[in-house]
């Protein structure tokens, strides 16, 4: 299977206010938030099956960071990171979390697969997302799956269909979320290129 997430921010009290998870906004209710994230994602996801962590993961605090690289590193799956805009660390650290690949973006046929949802409002402000459009519009895709709106719905404009794969996103219930008629071997084949060359 392969499956889509993002905006998990493990470790970030303040999401808990911003996007009313259903925690106390405190350490405890931080840590409870991660838990229940993790579970939901456990219940879901499998050993080989390919994830694909559309940026925001977590929110590394020093006291923090062993224990959220150790809940990362055990969540199941073949784990692939899109960078987001909370996604400060380099690369390596990343993969040292258990990510075979880390990125900004990656493209599979008409689908555009990064952290924004490429939206003009960004992209007069943001110049990450005007590469990003950039991108998007010069290998000729229609789809871009992408994280950063949380609950937030944005609407397909522009030619482009958006599809919010935000744990906030209410039809996601903090799940990852499989995307229909994503090219799947092409998917498939691009994960075992980068199993082989590592």
């Amino acid at each position: 299977m392969i499956y889509f997430t993002s905006d998990q921010h493990f470790g970030h009290t303040n999401i808990i206010k911003y996007c009313n998870r259903p925690f106390e906004f405190s350490r405890e209710g931080t840590l409870k938030c991660d838990e229940f994230i993790r579970d939901k994602y456990c219940s879901v996801v499998r050993e080989d099956d390919i994830v694909f962590f559309l940026g925001d993961i977590a929110l590394f605090k020093r006291a923090d960071t062993e224990r959220i690289k150790e809940l990362i590193s055990n969540l199941p799956g073949q784990k692939i990171l899109l960078k987001g805009n909370h996604d400060h660390n380099k690369n390596h650290f990343y993969r040292s979390c258990g990510f075979l690949d880390v990125r900004h973006y990656l493209n599979f046929g008409d689908y555009f697969i990064c952290h924004y949802p490429l939206t003009f409002e960004e992209e007069e402000i943001n110049q990450r997302v005007q590469e990003l459009k950039h991108l998007y519009d010069i290998n000729g895709c229609s789809v871009v799956i992408h994280g950063h709106t949380h609950e937030k719905f944005i609407q397909d404009e522009e030619g482009i269909r958006r599809i919010n794969v935000c744990v906030d996103n209410p039809q996601t219930r903090f799940m990852p979320v499989k995307v229909e008629g994503i090219p799947e071997q092409q998917i498939i084949e691009y994960v075992n290129s980068i199993k082989t060359s590592s």
